[in-house]
């Protein structure tokens, strides 16, 4: 059985502008209580449906007291946005920290998206995977560098998870795209630490799927001496199974062990180790949820059995419940090995009229709302509010429960 202990971090929008990519990493401190370091960003909220993911630099909060309190979001100043000739704007975005036990370093890595007069430029598309480490002494993010690859003008680091090896280097997924291909790949680097610069030095295979954009958004976990990739497909969730963490030689897609499809699709899963067990954190349609725009809540979590490549369905449980908002966009750090933190906020954007399924179940929900009026506000944020969705940023533990302790819920419970 698993515990989950939910905390708000921070709740409250203004309609322009949410917060979005919200992950939280744990960092041990020699001598003083750990630090718990959270980064996330601003999105615009558009009132025009061809405007998205238009988004600020990085901005951070902290706590050295476990979560109790934490300091009041403020930007980044070495991740901010920075211009590049051609009138580019630049920013960091999806960006993940995750703490590396063996190199003693807080890593964060994302990937760069490019703006011109407030837009996204996808014509030439460019992205490269960012990243950057928390310095505890300043209390502040070094300058970013990007990761040396060559030939690729498109390769993202963004939303992942990543290993690190005993050895300290690390097997770090990526999604990537060549200039004449219509679908985008992913494959695992090798990269080796040496004092701040993180260098490639081997790749395995590409993994493809000929339809749509094929993958992206990959997360790696190592688990039971086997690595364990979950693959974003715009139709589907996928998994991959390696014994180096390099080459894959089978992806299928992600089932329930009853053999029914997971329904997840057009958003990251991400991994979650708790002792002896893997469990996988995701969203899906079938939970009452058409009125989400891709079913994108409630987050949920269920066990992976090993053996049968699948999901145990009657270990699922509700991570984060649905309040009308997405919260497809999270992540998932270790907090030892029996414990994980799972990071998410409500993006406060959803379909209009023009998604029919989503238009149709917001009718059946709210049978007495003005929903044409509520369409009309920037990225539809009031049908978000419906439900009570108001940007909130959540933290969650995620821990097992032994089954002595559970003896003495119950217990307790029928005194």
């Amino acid at each position: 059985m698993i515990r989950l202990q939910s905390q708000t971090i921070t709740s409250g929008y203004d309609r322009r502008r949410c917060w979005v990519h919200a992950r939280c990493a744990r960092m041990p401190r020699e001598g003083a209580p750990a630090r718990l370091v959270l980064t996330m960003q601003y999105s615009l909220i558009s009132s025009e449906d061809h405007v998205s993911d238009i988004f600020s630099g990085l901005y951070g909060m902290t706590s050295d007291d476990e979560g109790d309190s934490w300091s009041a979001p403020a930007p980044l100043p070495n991740l901010g946005c920075w211009p590049r000739e051609g009138g580019i704007e630049v920013a960091i975005a999806d960006f993940t920290p995750q703490w590396l036990p063996v190199n003693q370093r807080l890593l964060g890595m994302g990937c760069t998206v490019e703006y011109r007069d407030h837009l996204r430029v996808n014509h030439p598309l460019r992205h490269e995977v960012a990243y950057a480490f928390y310095d505890a002494e300043c209390l502040c993010w070094s300058q970013p560098r990007m990761l040396e690859i060559p030939n690729r003008k498109v390769c993202s680091a963004g939303c992942i998870q990543w290993v690190e090896l005993p050895d300290g280097d690390l097997l770090v997924p990526v999604t990537w795209k060549s200039d004449t291909a219509a679908s985008h790949y992913v494959s695992v680097f090798r990269c080796r630490l040496r004092d701040d610069e993180l260098m490639m030095l081997e790749e395995g295979p590409k993994l493809s799927l000929p339809f749509a954009r094929g993958f992206v958004e990959p997360s790696l976990i190592e688990f039971g001496g086997q690595f364990w990739l979950t693959l974003r497909n715009d139709f589907g969730a996928y998994v991959a199974v390696s014994r180096d963490g390099l080459h894959y030689p089978k992806v299928v897609p992600w089932h329930f062990c009853n053999g029914r499809p997971l329904g997840s699709y057009n958003t990251q899963q991400h991994w979650a180790r708790m002792g002896e067990q893997l469990f996988l954190v995701y969203t899906r349609s079938g939970f009452d949820n058409d009125h989400i725009v891709r079913h994108r809540a409630p987050l949920l979590m269920a066990e992976v059995d090993p053996m049968r490549l699948c999901l145990r369905k009657e270990t699922e449980q509700v991570v984060v419940p649905e309040r009308g908002a997405p919260l497809g966009n999270f992540g998932v750090s270790q907090n030892g090995p029996e414990e994980v933190l799972i990071c998410v906020s409500e993006w406060m954007e959803n379909a209009g009229s023009w998604n029919h399924e989503v238009w149709s179940a917001l009718q059946k929900k709210f049978p007495h709302a003005d929903l044409s009026t509520l369409a009309k506000s920037p990225g539809r944020c009031q049908l978000c509010e419906l439900s009570g969705s108001d940007n909130s940023i959540y933290l969650i533990r995620a821990s097992q429960v032994s089954s002595c302790e559970l003896l003495q819920t119950t217990a307790s419970t029928i005194v």
